[in-house]
């Protein structure tokens, strides 16, 4: 069964995720989503990405090198007046293109319970 999403506001600032400009804010937002219950690695996860963020120019070459390793490079994230109010990540399951595995679909306290997850998800 496929499912078309009905065009809100919302739905109109998701969009796939451009790590060449949207890595400090998906961090931003993790850490406000989950910063209480992140692990040592999660923590790290949030440092790589603000670290990579301030690359420039340089991220460009991140999807080639990367080689889909890094879950925070694919996904969606959906976006108000410039900020990013919801992520989701994504990452081929063991390398396979058909399956994907979901990661930190986070939403903006502000922004919850109004379907910004389900349209990302």
């Amino acid at each position: 069964m496929i499912a078309f999403a009905s065009k809100s506001n919302i739905t109109e600032t998701l969009r796939p995720v451009d790590v060449r400009r949207d890595l400090a804010g998906i961090a931003r937002l993790v850490e406000l989503c989950f910063g209480d219950k992140l692990d040592e690695s999660g923590r790290a996860a949030i440092h790589e990405m603000r670290t990579l963020s301030r690359a420039g120019p340089l991220l460009w070459l991140l999807p080639i090198f990367a080689g889909g390793g890094l879950s925070w490079q694919h996904g969606f994230v959906c976006t108000y007046s410039g900020n990013i109010i919801g992520n989701v990540g994504a990452q081929p399951a063991d390398g396979r293109k058909d399956v994907w595995l979901l990661a930190n679909v986070a939403v903006h306290p502000h922004w919850r319970r109004k379907g910004i997850a389900r349209q990302m998800v």
